[in-house]
């Protein structure tokens, strides 16, 4: 039975199988052991898979909860959590309303809501309508120190995540900064102005703008974030390794070196072979040590003022020059959208930090803008010897994704839509908003969904909200899901009068 307890002493949450056959014999016979009505939604289905899989289990053991005593389990208290990013809330005195429309989710943990003894104690004076009360969330994450949140995901959960063999042999991993932007409120400690657009984007070539066009700019205060995400491009899921949240004005290698650090604390060297980057990480030392020390190859685009940059230019427009093509057309129509080239070159000379040798691939882009057919040209750079110069592009085409995630949980998670300048209400909307993203990523790895990996949380709750009104009926540790229907017509034709007898004295007792 202590197998079953997790920290303060109280129980997991219990685990039920669905078995409609064993809950319908019992159901005819007038024995349950609890009934609701509900919804049952994507985010019931999502949670019900994270009960099963003893996530809640694993999470309790390993938060770095700030409460020597705590009085409410971890595990529910991080269960409030994903259930508020599950929903885009962002206020904790919602918890009420959204814990109880999670009434799946509360019968799974085996409150009921209707019970006037709801919750982890008797300290209430009045009667309870909810098993925690918001300040009690709320508290318990301000109070939990932001770097153990930042390391507790990009270690303990990571740990869960390769003992649940999550990660491929792949090992291709894109690392990218974006920034996020927050109110101008001089609470918000390590906020720093920051010329970015609406969508948290640096304005790149300031360097080339006037005095007048920088004046121009908007400047907002922003926090930098950094995501290490691995792709998979068998299954195409795209999961959050780690990540690092600091102020605006860090740049990208110092918040690279910490998360890479940390990634190779729990996994073996070699698991990551490939790492994608952007121009922002451009350093011999960088690419030198990543190649060296954790034998991970690197691939990235070279700026436009680089001497290898334009010795690669020019030696690709030598004659004998090989190119390879390949022509990118839209799926229905077939029509042509761009066509690209793309050719090897060989004896580049390296910069004198860059310690390891470098293959470069030229690319041209020919593609159609406004009825017109434009041309653009870039340089890619890798430690990794490719077959093929168009393998180098296709590769390098999978950063766009990471893109896609950052647009994502600013747009659609709302990841920066923060409840408090707190540091630690900031540090735990952010992990858990990249935590239940990978979870969910998980979630929809079975094979038959998927095809939902790249939707958006928004696409995939709503697509769930039309479902119909639903009874959940649990017996022992089996439960079954019927429509209002179906559960009427079993309770009408209940086998014996002594049936109808259990049914009434249930019901009675709720």
């Amino acid at each position: 039975m202590e197998n079953n307890i997790g920290k303060g002493g109280f129980f997991y949450p219990k685990i039920f199988r669905q078995s409609k056959d064993y809950v319908t014999k019992n159901f005819r016979e007038g024995r349950i052991d609890h009934a609701d009505f509900s919804f049952w939604t994507f985010s019931d289905k999502f949670m019900a898979y994270l009960l099963g899989a003893k996530f809640f289990e694993f999470a309790d053991k390993t938060y770095p909860t700030p409460r020597k005593k705590t009085e409410v389990p971890v595990w529910f208290l991080i269960c409030c959590q994903l259930v508020m990013r599950m929903t885009n809330s962002h206020r904790y005195r919602d918890m009420n309303k959204l814990m109880l429309n999670a009434g799946p989710v509360l019968l799974r943990v085996g409150f009921n809501v209707m019970s006037s003894k709801l919750g982890f104690n008797d300290k209430n004076r009045g009667e309870r309508i909810v098993a925690i009360h918001q300040d009690t969330v709320r508290k318990f994450f301000k109070d939990t120190e932001p770097k153990l949140i930042q390391r507790w995901y990009n270690q303990d959960m990571q740990d869960w995540f390769i003992r649940g063999k999550y990660y491929d042999n792949e090992g291709v991993y894109v690392l990218d900064q974006t920034h996020c932007v927050v109110p101008d409120n001089k609470n918000y400690k390590d906020a720093v102005m920051l010329p970015v657009d609406e969508h948290g984007q640096l304005y790149k070539g300031l360097e080339k703008m006037t005095k007048e066009e920088r004046r121009a700019l908007k400047y907002h205060p922003c926090y930098s974030l950094s995501l290490l995400m691995h792709i998979s491009t068998k299954k195409k899921s795209f999961h959050i390794a780690g990540y690092e949240w600091g102020p605006g004005s860090e740049d990208e290698l110092s918040q690279a070196d910490s998360i890479l650090k940390q990634f190779h604390e729990i996994h073996k060297i070699g698991t990551m072979k490939l790492l994608i980057v952007d121009r922002g990480y451009i350093s011999g030392k960088f690419i030198t040590f990543i190649k060296v020390e954790y034998e991970c190859d690197v691939l990235l685009p070279l700026r436009t003022n680089m001497d290898q940059y334009k010795d690669a230019i020019a030696l690709s427009k030598l004659k004998d020059t090989k190119w390879e093509t390949f022509d990118e057309r839209d799926e229905e129509s077939g029509d042509l959208l761009a066509r690209y080239k793309a050719c090897t070159i060989k004896d580049i000379i390296l910069w004198d930090e860059c310690k390891v040798k470098l293959y470069t691939t030229v690319v041209e882009k020919e593609y159609k803008k406004d009825d017109k057919w434009e041309k653009r040209k870039w340089v890619l750079a890798t430690t990794r010897k490719f077959r093929n110069p168009m393998g180098v592009v296709r590769t390098y085409a999978l950063r766009v994704t990471i893109e896609e995630r950052n647009r994502q949980f600013k747009n659609f998670w709302e990841i920066a839509q923060f409840p408090s300048p707190s540091a630690g209400l900031m540090e735990s909307q952010v992990c858990f908003t990249l935590l239940a993203h990978s979870l969910l990523q998980s979630y929809l790895l079975r094979k038959d969904l998927e095809r939902e990996t790249n939707k958006t949380i928004t696409t995939l709750r709503g697509e769930d909200s039309l479902g119909i009104n639903n009874v959940v009926t649990y017996v022992d540790d089996r439960y079954a899901i019927y429509d209002t229907k179906e559960a009427f017509g079993i309770i009408n034709n209940l086998n014996t009068e002594k049936a109808r007898e259990r049914l009434q004295s249930w019901i009675n007792k709720t």
